[in-house]
């Protein structure tokens, strides 16, 4: 039994020695283990296998801001492109990124660009690509009422990024379905030489978009990060709150759209928000902004 705990024991610490150093004993070749494998009283196999654990894990080290950049400015494309392009309304837009961009400025990812954009589609919807990339549709924009609610559903968006969910979803699939095992490291120099690994990569991001949706955690996770963002710059934090409140009512009415699809219901969402968010704020003291937001859509 002592020798099975022992064994057990150095089992633990080489896989804790393979999380911390993971990428230095990745990048050698062959049996790079053995020797310390030995030394540790492990067999040869045993040495062997965690060797091959270790290429694994480096193969999924999280990918570079440069990287994500790139996918999400395909992935924008590709949006832009389902969605009848850019909104041609010059200070509505400017509007819309001045806002978006005070909120980045207190979420948890302030140091790296955002852009925002509104898109040409009646049908109400807001995207987060990687890298920074956030749109809202115009469709979307006509249900607020306030420009809190503006600055709710902008810091969910953010908060996407800021949690870099759909770089998240981009690593499961490549778990679940075996993708690239022999790439060590996702560098853009790997991107440029392999389109093929490019390309997955934006597919993959983009079907969490208009498809397969990200996993609803994820989207909770959102409404509280997004709602927290809100509320730091004196929004009213119920802002996000409100405005599933008024897509709740529209999913009643019999509307339909890719962001019913994708998301989870908006009563489970409010049920969300007033359960692990809203009960920690007073409500008093917060604006909604109202006259600005109804200046800017005459």
């Amino acid at each position: 039994m002592r020798n099975k705990k022992n064994y057990l024991l150095k089992i633990s610490l080489m896989a804790l020695a393979l999380s911390i150093s993971a990428t230095a004993f990745a990048g050698n070749r062959g049996n790079p283990l053995s020797d310390f494998g030995r030394a540790l009283g492990l067999d040869e196999e045993t040495a062997d296998l965690i060797g091959k654990s270790a290429r694994t894990i480096k193969s999924f080290q999280p990918i570079q801001y440069k990287e994500e950049k790139a996918i999400g400015g395909a992935v924008a494309l590709k949006v832009f492109a389902r969605y009848g392009g850019p909104y041609q309304d010059e200070k509505l837009s400017r509007y819309v990124s001045l806002v978006g961009k005070n909120v980045a400025r207190v979420s948890g990812r302030p140091k790296i660009p955002y852009y925002f954009a509104i898109l040409n589609s009646r049908e109400p919807n807001a995207f987060a690509a990687p890298g920074g990339y956030i749109f809202v549709t115009l469709g979307l924009i006509l249900k607020l009422n306030n420009e809190a609610q503006l600055a709710g559903v902008l810091g969910h968006e953010i908060a996407h990024v800021v949690k870099k969910h759909s770089l998240q979803a981009i690593e499961e699939s490549r778990k679940k379905q075996g993708l690239f095992q022999g790439v060590d490291l996702i560098t853009e120099e790997v991107l440029d030489k392999n389109p093929k690994i490019f390309s997955a990569f934006v597919d993959i991001a983009t079907d969490a978009l208009f498809t397969n949706g990200l996993d609803p955690s994820l989207e909770y996770e959102a409404d509280r990060l997004g709602t927290n963002y809100a509320e730091r710059l004196g929004y009213d934090p119920r802002g996000l709150k409100d405005f599933l409140a008024l897509l709740s009512r529209h999913q009643s009415a019999g509307g339909v759209s890719v962001f019913s699809r994708t998301h989870p219901s908006a009563r489970s969402r409010i049920s969300g928000l007033e359960r692990s968010v809203l009960p920690s704020f007073s409500g008093r003291g917060y604006l909604t902004v109202a006259h600005r937001f109804q200046l800017m859509m005459r």
